[in-house]
């Protein structure tokens, strides 16, 4: 009988102690076959560490292996915790959300696309924005300003003015 990857070397005893129980092998007391168990229990383990520390210790009950088994695996668990607090502290955080902070771009979104309409002409100004960047108020208030100031420039251009006549002199000037 092997130990399975999937279990502990606990468990591993007490699937060995139930296959004893049903070959009928007198383990539970004090006899050559409890100590022949406790050999194979031992040689079965994959842990060469955990053999080796097993090997150096006498055993008068199963229990006290047993608890000797609890320890050790309390033992590693711990060490394990231990050792994934310390990876975590030393390695920085990555892809965390606090409260209403964006989170951090993935790859692809901070490429460039290029805005362009269905009847736009070809002479029309075309912009680029980033998919994670939206044009600014300012941008916005600017741009109705400049469109606002270039079509008072057009009309002006188009109406003569209404204080001029052909001659060139205002109608102030002329006399009466």
């Amino acid at each position: 009988m092997e130990i399975r990857d999937s279990e502990t070397p606990r468990m591993f005893l007490y699937r060995l102690n139930r296959a004893a129980k049903k070959a009928d092998i007198a383990f539970e007391r004090p006899t050559t076959e409890r100590e022949a168990h406790i050999r194979r229990f031992i040689k079965a383990l994959s842990d060469t560490c955990l053999r080796t520390t097993l090997q150096g210790q006498r055993f008068d009950t199963l229990n006290e292996l047993e608890d000797t088994l609890k320890r050790i695996e309390a033992l590693r668990q711990d060490e394990r915790h231990e050792d994934r607090d310390y990876q975590q502290k030393k390695r920085p955080a990555q892809n965390l959300q606090f409260g209403r902070f964006k989170p951090q771009p993935r790859r692809a979104e901070g490429r460039a696309f290029l805005a362009e309409g269905g009847n736009a002409d070809s002479d029309a100004e075309r912009h680029a924005y980033f998919t994670d960047e939206t044009p600014s108020r300012y941008e916005e208030e600017f741009e109705v300003e400049q469109s606002h100031h270039d079509l008072r420039a057009d009309t002006s251009e188009l109406q003569p003015n209404p204080t001029t006549t052909s001659s060139g002199l205002s109608s102030s000037s002329q006399p009466l």
